[in-house]
């Protein structure tokens, strides 16, 4: 799995959860921009960090790999709503 189909399913499942990537940044004790960071393909979480998110977001990190991201449950228009959304927004 590349970066950006990690961050793809991370973006899906706290969309699904009702997060903003700088709420569950910071729910977690990371920095604001940490998820927008993942969620881009810029980075990887390290296992611990991994574990975390997957905690919070109601997940186990082998469902993780598990789950199926289908093109066709709303995922083009998540990324295409991830696509308007500014640079401040995102900071915000």
């Amino acid at each position: 799995m590349n970066r950006n189909e990690f961050g793809l399913k991370i973006a899906k499942l706290r969309y699904q959860r009702g997060y903003t990537a700088r709420e569950l940044s910071l729910s977690l004790g990371f920095n604001s921009s940490y998820m927008s960071n993942i969620e881009n393909g810029d980075a990887y979480p390290s296992m611990e960090k991994f574990f975390l998110i997957c905690n919070e977001l109601g997940i186990r990190p082998i469902d993780f790999f598990a789950y199926d991201l289908d093109m066709n449950d709303g995922s083009e228009k998540l990324k295409l709503e991830f696509s308007n959304i500014s640079d401040f927004d995102l900071i915000v």
